[in-house]
C-alpha cells in the first residue's frame, strides 16, 4: 500500500471548522504586531491609555476574549492533526511525519524571515512535532496526564519570571534610592529589570526610529527583522513548552473522540461552562489588574503572570465546545461550510494573512505601520477574514487542495496529488 493524502470524503468536518475558526481568530492578535510599534504587543501601555475610549473598548475585548486562546486552540489543532496523520497504520509514518515538519519549519522560516511575520507560530509547531511522534501510542488518559504536567511546567515559568522580574525591578529601585549596588547578583538583577522595561516601554524617539526602518523599504524592514527574530529565538523553550502542552491535550482530545463531536450533548455543555467560567474569570482578573496599574508594564505583560495559561486554555475549551454543538446541530452551516474551507486551506490562509499585512504595513507596500490606531486595525481585520472566507470556497471548487497544503503534500510524500477537479 503507498502512502497519501487524506481523500476528501475521509476528512472530519467538525476539525476543519474548528481549524478555520482558530487560523481566522489569530489574526485578531497578530495584527498588532503588524500594524502598531513591536512593544504594543505585549504592552498596551504603548496606546491604549492615550487611545480614547475607543481604543479602550477594543484593548478589553480582545484581551477577554482572545488574547492568547487562539493560538491555544490552534495548538490543540495541531497536536490532533499529528495525531490523525501518524496514527492510522500507514507505511513510513514515522519518514512521512519527519519530512512532514521539516517542511513545515521551512515554510515557518519563510513566514518569519522573507513575510517578515516575527511571531510566526509555524517554527515553534515544527520543531515541537518531531517530539510528538514519540507520544503516537501512548493511551488518552496518560497524554492528558502528560498535558497537563506540560502545563503545569509552563505555568511555573510564567510565575517564576513574573517573580524574578518583580524582584529585579525592587531591586533597581532600591539601588537608584541608595545610589549603589552592593552585589554582583544584584547588579545582574538591575541590568535584566533594565532590558526588559527598555524592550517594553522605549522610547517616543526609539518608537519613531523603528516605524522609519520598518517602512522605508522591504531591505531596511528585513534588517529590523531579522535582528528581532534573534531575539525570539531566545524565547524558543518558552513556546516550545506551551506548545507541547497544548498538542499533547490535542491528541488526547482526539483519541477521546472530542474533537470529531463524539460525545454527547451534556459533556460539550459543561465544557463551554466551565470554559467560559474559568477563560472569563482569569482574563477578568488580569485586565482589573492592569487597569488599576494604569498599564504597568510589568503588570500588563502576559508572560508573568501564572493565571494566563489557565485563561487562554479555559476559554479555547469553551469556543471548541461551542463549535462542536454548532455542527452537531446542523445549524449556520453557510458559515462553519465556509470556515471548513478556510481550515481546509489553514497553511496558505495563515501565510496569506502574513503576505496581505506585509503589504499594508511595511516599506514592501503601504508602509500603514503606526499610522492607524488599534481600533482601526481591526476593519482591515474584518476585510482579511471576509477575503479568505470567500477566497477559501471559491478555490475548492476548482481544486483539491490549497496552493501551499498541495506543495506540502508534495514534498511530503514526494509524488503530485491530483489537483485540479476539472483535470
Amino acid at each position: 500500500m503507498n502512502a497519501a493524502p487524506t481523500l476528501e470524503k475521509d476528512r472530519i468536518h467538525s476539525l476543519d471548522v474548528l481549524r478555520g475558526f482558530a487560523v481566522l481568530g489569530i489574526l485578531l492578535i497578530n495584527i498588532i504586531g503588524f500594524g502598531l510599534p513591536y512593544a504594543a504587543l505585549m504592552n498596551p501601555g504603548i496606546d491604549v491609555p492615550s487611545g480614547g475610549l475607543t481604543n479602550l473598548a477594543i484593548w478589553l475585548s480582545i484581551e477577554l476574549l482572545a488574547e492568547g486562546s487562539m493560538r491555544c486552540l490552534f495548538s490543540i489543532l495541531f497536536g490532533a492533526g499529528v495525531m490523525l496523520f501518524i496514527g492510522e497504520n500507514r507505511p513510513r509514518r514515522g519518514t512521512l511525519h519527519y519530512r512532514r515538519s521539516i517542511w513545515l519549519l521551512g515554510f515557518g522560516l519563510v513566514d518569519a524571515y522573507l513575510l517578515l511575520w516575527f511571531g510566526d507560530v509555524l517554527i515553534f509547531y515544527a520543531l515541537t512535532a518531531f517530539l510528538l511522534f514519540f507520544f503516537r501510542n501512548v493511551g488518552a488518559f496518560k497524554l492528558l496526564l502528560w498535558a497537563g504536567v506540560f502545563f503545569l511546567i509552563v505555568t511555573l515559568v510564567h510565575a517564576g519570571f513574573g517573580w524574578a522580574l518583580e524582584s529585579a525591578r525592587q531591586m533597581a529601585q532600591s539601588a537608584d534610592q541608595n545610589g549603589a549596588t552592593n552585589t554582583p547578583e544584584m547588579a545582574a538583577a538591575i541590568q535584566a529589570w533594565t532590558e526588559f522595561a527598555n524592550g517594553q516601554q522605549p522610547s517616543s524617539t526609539e518608537i519613531a526610529a523603528e516605524m522609519s526602518t520598518r517602512t522605508a523599504s522591504y531591505i531596511s524592514a528585513f534588517y529590523w527583522n531579522l535582528g528581532k527574530m534573534a531575539d525570539m529565538w531566545s524565547i524558543v523553550p518558552i513556546f516550545f513548552l506551551d506548545a507541547l502542552a497544548m498538542m499533547l491535550l490535542g491528541m488526547c482530545l482526539f483519541k477521546f473522540g472530542v474533537l470529531q463531536g463524539k460525545l454527547t450533548w451534556r459533556f460539550y455543555s459543561w465544557m463551554i461552562a466551565i470554559g467560559f467560567a474559568t477563560g472569563i474569570g482569569f482574563n477578568s482578573m488580569e485586565i482589573n489588574n492592569t487597569l488599576r496599574s494604569e498599564f504597568d508594564i510589568l503588570t500588563s505583560f502576559p508572560l508573568a503572570h501564572w493565571t494566563y495559561q489557565l485563561g487562554r486554555l479555559g476559554l479555547a475549551l469553551a469556543y471548541l465546545g461551542t463549535i462542536i454543538l454548532i455542527v452537531q446541530s446542523n445549524s449556520l452551516v453557510f458559515l462553519t461550510r465556509r470556515l471548513a474551507a478556510v481550515g481546509r486551506l489553514a497553511l496558505t490562509n495563515y501565510l496569506m494573512q502574513s503576505l496581505i499585512c506585509l503589504l499594508l504595513f511595511t516599506g514592501a507596500g503601504l508602509g500603514l505601520l503606526g499610522k492607524l490606531d488599534r481600533a482601526q486595525l481591526y476593519p482591515i481585520v474584518l476585510c482579511i477574514w471576509l477575503i479568505q472566507l470567500w477566497f477559501s470556497s471559491w478555490w475548492l471548487k476548482r481544486y483539491y487542495f490549497g496552493p501551499l497544503e498541495w506543495l506540502w503534500r508534495l514534498l511530503t510524500y514526494g509524488n503530485r496529488p491530483r489537483f485540479s477537479r476539472s483535470s
